[in-house]
């Protein structure tokens, strides 16, 4: 997405796929501001994906903005999703992301228990979230927007007693409306209305929407493309540097370059990288910028603009660097085909690093959990 000044003196380019993640984050987190019933102690996350980390950033965000509403009494985040070694990946790499404990759930009925919001980024086609685990006073965030998603049951949207959409029409043809839509149960749905119409995410920021602290309401977003250029125009305004970002998709491949970008109040994650003391000199001389990892054991978290803590397992040494992009790639042969190994440092030629490679993983990894080439930022 590029910004351009009116008086055209300056643009900038920013990375799509984070925007879009920033911009669903705050729209969770927000619209649990704002329709909250009551002090939330406890939010619930299900989901480990980058939405989901985006949702942690954005909530550590709002509780040090000192304007976080019902959410400022907030205790501590339970975290759920069906695969333990993500969920245990996701709350060590975005502890430092918010001010208060991140906890991993071994089920969802554990991570709800208790919780006065949940905000659900589940990617599942049965459902994780069912009426029997939304309480009196309780709020949803529905983080949605593909027509094959169902991790809310249509039973909640039925049961809510205050439905706020960011766009109707939109919502429509996202899968958990489409069901209720299937049953016949429009007509059930009690959405939220001002003055007559249905109620939208930006009523719920300047109007009480909710009628009375025990009931349960639900915000359904499918996400907005102009709401992308809003967080844009807002990062821009907020100083986060010049080039943020630029977009580059092949089909098969998808390259996310931003350099020079800071993150304003949402803080960014922390990863942590093993390698051998020979690479490690390489990344402190400035002189190894390619890191190449399986996508598992929480590299699949890894984000353009997080910070990556390189520790020499020998030693113990810790050098911190940028990420300045990340590229995915199906197998070895087709990153070996695209990237450039002079940034890798040693070994450069594409034998001896396929060679080096396979020392470290099979090709059956590899056609299971797809590879990442981590560009770094240099000294």
């Amino acid at each position: 997405m590029s910004v351009r000044r009116t008086d055209r003196t300056q643009s900038w380019r920013l990375a799509a796929d984070e925007l879009t993640d920033v911009r669903s984050g705050a729209a969770g987190v927000l619209a649990a501001r704002y329709l909250a019933g009551g002090s939330v102690c406890k939010v619930a996350i299900l989901g480990t994906g980058r939405v989901a980390g985006a949702l942690v950033r954005c909530l550590g965000a709002l509780l040090r903005s000192g304007d976080a509403g019902p959410l400022a009494s907030l205790k501590s985040v339970s975290v759920y999703s069906q695969s333990l070694e993500r969920i245990e990946a996701f709350t060590r790499v975005f502890a430092r992301a918010i001010d208060v404990p991140l906890c991993a759930a071994d089920s969802a009925e554990r991570a709800v228990a208790g919780a006065g919001v949940i905000l659900l980024a589940a990617a599942s086609p049965s459902p994780v979230l069912q009426p029997e685990h939304l309480g009196a006073g309780i709020h949803v965030s529905v983080l949605t927007g593909s027509p094959t998603n169902g991790a809310l049951s249509p039973e909640c949207l039925l049961c809510a007693n205050c439905v706020v959409v960011d766009q109707m029409a939109q919502c429509l043809r996202s899968g958990e409306m489409m069901q209720v839509r299937m049953m016949g149960k429009m007509d059930a749905v009690r959405f939220a209305r001002w003055h007559g119409e249905i109620a939208h995410l930006g009523h719920a920021a300047i109007h009480t929407l909710r009628q009375a602290p025990e009931e349960i309401s639900i915000a359904y977003l499918s996400g907005l493309a102009l709401l992308d250029l809003a967080v844009a125009i807002e990062m821009v305004q907020a100083g986060m540097g010049e080039s943020i970002g630029v977009d580059e998709y092949d089909g098969e491949e998808n390259r996310v370059v931003r350099t020079g970008s800071k993150h304003g109040g949402l803080a960014l994650a922390t990863h942590t990288l093993n390698i051998n003391a020979a690479s490690y000199a390489l990344v402190a001389q400035g002189n190894k910028t390619l890191e190449v990892r399986l996508k598992k054991d929480g590299v699949e978290l890894f984000a353009t603009g997080d910070i990556v803590a390189i520790r020499n397992r020998d030693s113990g040494e810790i050098v911190e660097r940028r990420i300045n992009s990340l590229t995915h790639y199906a197998s070895l042969q087709s990153l070996l085909e695209k990237e450039d190994l002079q940034a890798n440092g040693n070994p450069t030629d594409p034998g001896e690093f396929a060679a080096r490679m396979r020392s470290f993983q099979t090709a059956e990894e590899e056609h299971q959990f797809g590879l990442v080439a981590i560009h770094l930022a240099g000294m």
